[in-house]
């Protein structure tokens, strides 16, 4: 979470990162930006970034799902 709403980070720099995304058994890849998963929190006015870590030795961590934020 960051001290203030989204919309305050575009000039420096929130938009300008991305995720790249490659499949295994290809050279093609996707460029995800950080701000894809970025929105202001409505109870603290907040921009809240929802990205979580995965960790190899947990068995949910083996794959990622995009958009589970909206469901």
């Amino acid at each position: 979470m960051l001290a203030n709403a989204c919309a305050t980070y575009k000039d420096s720099g929130l938009w300008d990162y991305e995720f790249k995304i490659k499949f295994e058994s290809d050279t093609n890849y996707l460029r995800v930006p950080l701000s894809t998963f970025a929105t202001d929190s409505d109870q603290l006015s907040r921009c809240v970034i929802y990205v979580e870590m995965l960790d190899d030795d947990e068995k949910d961590s083996r794959q990622i799902m995009f958009g589970s934020m909206l469901f």
